[in-house]
């Protein structure tokens, strides 16, 4: 018999699915109710996901306030997606208040995880000030490894600061 944490990582991916319509027929609601249920067992990812769903109103009504509290939880249980939209929500004033220092301190658990996305708006915080002092030493070197992961983003930033 397969084991909870066996099953609830079935439920995550059967949510993901459902979301991008593989193997199945693209269902939002579907894809809702199986990141809800994975969630609901704690499952890191699945409460991110869970968070985009109530960010995004898909598969239910958008809710930021409900999306905060599950990327927190995301984040808090080590998710780096968690952690990202964590800080997007600090950023924005999405489900909380405004705090770029919050911002800074999820997006950076989330970039050191390697998170490619968090990487670049690192680079973004160094460059920019936000939540830190303005750094374009620190900036670049976050463009650098966002850019190696794969990130476009950080690649036209470090092309719009004249980097090789």
């Amino acid at each position: 018999m397969p084991s909870n944490k066996d099953l609830t990582y079935a439920q995550s991916w059967l949510g993901l699915a459902y979301l991008e319509g593989n193997g199945v027929n693209q269902n939002e609601n579907h894809a809702f109710e199986w990141f809800e249920k994975a969630a609901k067992k704690n499952d890191p990812y699945s409460m991110g996901m869970l968070g985009s769903c109530y960010f995004e109103g898909t598969g239910v009504d958008a809710d930021e306030k409900e999306a905060f509290k599950w990327f927190r939880k995301s984040a808090m249980s080590g998710s780096s997606y968690g952690q990202s939209w964590l800080g997007f929500c600090y950023l924005n004033g999405s489900g909380t208040d405004v705090d770029e220092k919050e911002r800074f301190n999820w997006m950076k658990r989330s970039a050191d995880q390697k998170y490619e996305y968090a990487m670049e708006r690192i680079g973004n915080c160094y460059e920019e000030g936000i939540g830190v002092e303005v750094d374009l030493t620190k900036a670049i070197e976050w463009y650098k490894k966002a850019a190696e992961a794969g990130n476009d983003l950080a690649q036209e930033s470090l092309n719009r600061l004249n980097v090789k």
